[in-house]
């Protein structure tokens, strides 16, 4: 988390040097290559049981995506949630459930570690902050019941519907 919290940080320090015309289209590229690769692979993030001890190759693989993810959620932001889902997944074999709980770990250190650079820079609107802190709690507790009484299927449909609103909002942005 450490890792997540510092390149968050350093990602929103690089903010403004980097343009949204030029990020949003590879992000939306990333996006609907996840979307792609989570359908055609039915069984990815659904195995259960005990997950298996981590390797110093995992670790070190793990700890590069929170490096990467934290800096690109820093700097623009959309879609860290899923990204984070997915290269848990993928690079340390554990199913969408624990993926997405260590995700949400993540994502908290990202969004503080952007958080202060952009304070200490005066660009945080407070109360709009405060409410989607609130949203984004009760959304995580509601979507934590969900997934915990209807398993991993249901994380499998939420994180397509994600790619694919994701992807149409980005790309009205970028077109639209």
């Amino acid at each position: 988390m450490p890792i997540a919290f510092v390149c968050s940080a350093a990602g929103a320090l690089s903010a403004k040097a980097v343009s949204t015309e030029i990020i949003r289209p590879v992000v939306i590229v990333l996006m609907l290559a996840v979307g792609i690769f989570v359908a055609v692979r039915p069984s990815f993030g659904s195995n259960t049981g005990e997950s298996p001890p981590l390797t110093a190759k995992q670790t070190v693989a793990g700890c590069v995506a929170f490096a990467v993810i934290g800096y690109y959620d820093g700097i623009f932001g959309p879609g860290t949630g899923m990204f984070l889902i997915i290269a848990l997944t993928a690079l340390l074999s554990r199913n969408f459930i624990e993926s997405a709980a260590l995700a949400k770990i993540a994502n908290t250190a990202t969004n503080l570690g952007a958080l202060v650079v952009f304070s200490i820079g005066g660009n945080v609107w407070w109360a709009l902050g405060f409410m989607l802190a609130v949203a984004n709690t009760g959304g995580s507790l509601l979507g934590s019941r969900t997934v915990l009484n209807r398993g991993t299927g249901v994380i499998r449909v939420a994180l397509l519907v994600v790619v694919v609103v994701m992807s149409a909002k980005l790309a009205w942005d970028q077109w639209g």
